[in-house]
């Protein structure tokens, strides 16, 4: 009696392998389809491949073998101008200096020693930056 079960399973398997591979070639036909064929199929397809993500840099912060903390980065804005741009420098270097609170005498000598990029004050409250920037000043703030 065991010869016509092995017979009846084996048939069974071939069945089940048949439909299978049936299964499995529609689905490959049509994986070919999308890609080759139908435009939309590849266009989908090249956008899910390629994306641009943009990831702003930022310094990490320097730990012990514990994890604490030794150094880390303080963002501070910091006031550059570009003097060949500033057309009245005592006019800037006074607006410059009622913000930061500095001589403006010292800050049109900063302006008129440089010549393309001329940083005017480093490590500034972001308080004055915003100050600066909204008084749309020849200087520019950054981060």
């Amino acid at each position: 009696m065991r010869a016509p079960d092995l017979r009846a399973a084996g048939s069974r398997l071939g069945v089940v392998r048949a439909l299978l591979c049936a299964c499995l070639f529609a689905v490959g036909a049509r994986a070919a389809h999308l890609a080759l064929v139908d435009p939309r199929g590849a266009a989908r397809g090249e956008s899910q491949i390629e994306s641009v993500v943009r990831l702003p840099p930022e310094r990490g912060a320097i730990e012990d073998r514990n994890g604490q903390p030794l150094a880390v980065a303080v963002k501070a804005p910091s006031i550059y101008a570009s003097p060949v741009e500033i057309r009245d420098v005592d006019a800037t270097a006074r607006t410059l200096g009622e913000i930061l609170g500095a001589d403006p005498k010292r800050v049109a000598e900063r302006l008129r020693r440089g010549r393309s990029f001329r940083y005017v004050a480093r490590w500034v409250a972001p308080a004055q930056a915003a100050a600066i920037l909204e008084r749309k000043a020849a200087a520019k703030a950054s981060d």
